[in-house]
């Protein structure tokens, strides 16, 4: 059996690995606009809904929400995505789960429409008027006085109120830590 040091077991692998992964997510969220504890600018200018209905957070609030920005071209988002969707699964209704697809809006209609008819969580998408079928092949990186994503996967999440009480850039610790920090917002 695995070890992390004589005599250790399993479970203390994977309480290493979980805090080890919390350690760099932390890390690795500390230097970007929301700030933890903050509750952030609204997304509605930038963001919306497949659907076109704008990505309204103060919607969002009364469930902790997990906002979880990737692409379908980006090779770590398909990574951590399976995790994120079996965390939307596991939670259901007593949360708020939003992949917001940086994917250029070309695919909406088609792709992500499709999408939305399976997947256990909302599809948000840089808003049309902002980013043309086309025209942003990359999505949104600046969304305004929300912040910036740096890069992809990025994961926020949102306690009750809205404030920001976990976030990664660029991170595996979403793969390892998104379940366990909802189960502690429950």
């Amino acid at each position: 059996p695995a070890v992390l040091r004589p005599g250790g077991t399993p479970v203390q692998i994977r309480k290493a690995i979980l805090l080890i992964g919390l350690l760099l997510g932390f890390t690795a969220a500390s230097a970007f606009k929301p700030e933890m504890g903050e509750v952030p600018a609204s997304l509605a200018q930038h963001l919306e809904y497949v659907d076109g209905t704008p990505l309204d957070l103060d919607a969002l609030k009364g469930k902790p929400t997990v906002l979880y920005f990737g692409g379908d071209w980006c090779v770590p988002c398909q990574e951590t995505r399976p995790f994120v969707i079996e965390v939307a699964k596991k939670y259901g209704n007593a949360a708020n789960v939003v992949f917001v697809s940086m994917d250029d809006n070309v695919k909406r209609e088609t792709k992500k429409a499709e999408a939305v008819a399976t997947a256990p969580m909302k599809i948000a998408m840089p808003r049309v008027a902002l980013c043309p079928p086309g025209k942003c092949l990359d999505g949104l990186k600046d969304l305004g006085a929300f912040g910036r994503i740096y890069g992809y996967p990025t994961a926020i999440v949102l306690n009750k109120e809205g404030a920001v009480v976990w976030k990664v850039n660029r991170g595996m610790p979403i793969r390892y830590s998104l379940g366990d920090v909802l189960k502690e917002l429950k």
